[in-house]
């Protein structure tokens, strides 16, 4: 099959991959959510991105500008938000998965729904420089 390999990593390959499966499963249905939103229609598909992504992009502190009291100066347009829930996926990762990695050219933000990331600046050393936690969002320094 598939993950059958007779190197020394298959083993620890088809764990890591049966451990990807069953945590989705049991966390997050992917197959259900991709199922639903591709038996849907677009119109419908957009209203029901935007009720599970709208919050994270209207409360994130890069695309909403303040004034120094803190109170919200200038929201982001409903026609922004629109384009950019319509390109929003959802991704899941295990515990050790690197996300990003230094040098990589960027091409996406990330907004944290679930859970914690480490954030490690030297793999080498793997020394945890800040942990970030649901609602945190990263990666658009290098857009």
């Amino acid at each position: 099959g598939l993950l059958q390999s007779r190197s020394a990593n298959g083993p620890v390959l088809r764990t890591k991959v049966m451990d990807y499966l069953h945590y989705t499963a049991r966390v997050y249905n992917t197959y259900a959510h991709s199922s639903l939103l591709n038996q849907i229609s677009t119109p419908l598909q957009l209203e029901v991105k935007l009720h599970l992504y709208q919050a994270a992009i209207t409360n994130c502190p890069f695309f909403v500008q303040r004034d120094q009291q803190g109170n919200m100066v200038d929201e982001v347009p409903s026609e922004v938000v629109a384009s950019m829930v319509h390109v929003m996926s959802d991704s899941v990762y295990l515990p050790g998965d690197y996300i990003v990695n230094k040098g990589d050219i960027a091409d996406c933000m990330y907004f944290q729904v679930r859970g914690s990331v480490d954030v490690v600046v030297d793999k080498e050393l793997n020394v945890v420089v800040v942990t970030l936690s649901s609602g945190a969002y990263f990666g658009e320094a290098g857009l």
